[in-house]
């Protein structure tokens, strides 16, 4: 497993992270990159063995550690840091425990009261959150492609698109 399998999607994640902090389009020091030293966030804000634990491959695993976050303290899918498209919100797996991850595995798709539980494919991660409408972007790092998710609530309706 190697990063460079995936460095154009974290390359493109920091360049527009970045661009957003250089335009002041979001709040002062919220910005979380990596140390340049080892390309993946440390222990104490990354918990890899409780992402392995909640069903993430260890692929999945190395390439979340290295994205770049847009982080202000509150690890929760409720952390409005910015809105980058109409109710879509960048995720932060920065502060997880393994209960933080399996949640960030779900998929909202039980709405419509089938009972059936959907979760993300352990090879798959999302790159944003929707709350109530909107886009997810999921990637997935086995197929090195992503899934656009549009999700409205109370309609019962999902559609995707693979990419």
């Amino acid at each position: 497993m190697q990063l460079s399998n995936h460095s154009e999607l974290i390359t493109v994640l920091t360049e527009l992270y970045t661009l957003f902090d250089d335009l002041a389009a979001i709040e002062p020091n919220i910005l979380r990159l990596p140390p340049s030293d080892t390309s993946v966030h440390p222990a104490s804000l990354f918990d890899a063995d409780g992402a392995t634990a909640a069903g993430f491959t260890p692929e999945a695993v190395l390439v979340i550690s290295a994205l770049p976050y847009l982080h202000d303290g509150d690890s929760s899918m409720g952390d409005d840091t910015i809105e980058m498209l109409g109710s879509t919100y960048p995720l932060n797996y920065l502060g997880l425990n393994e209960g933080g991850f399996e949640l960030a595995r779900d998929l909202p798709n039980d709405v419509c009261g089938d009972g059936d539980e959907k979760v993300i494919l352990p090879s798959a991660f999302r790159l944003t959150w929707q709350h109530a409408y909107g886009w997810e972007y999921i990637y997935d790092v086995e197929k090195r492609a992503f899934i656009l998710r549009f999700w409205k609530a109370h309609c019962c309706n999902t559609a995707d698109a693979f990419l």
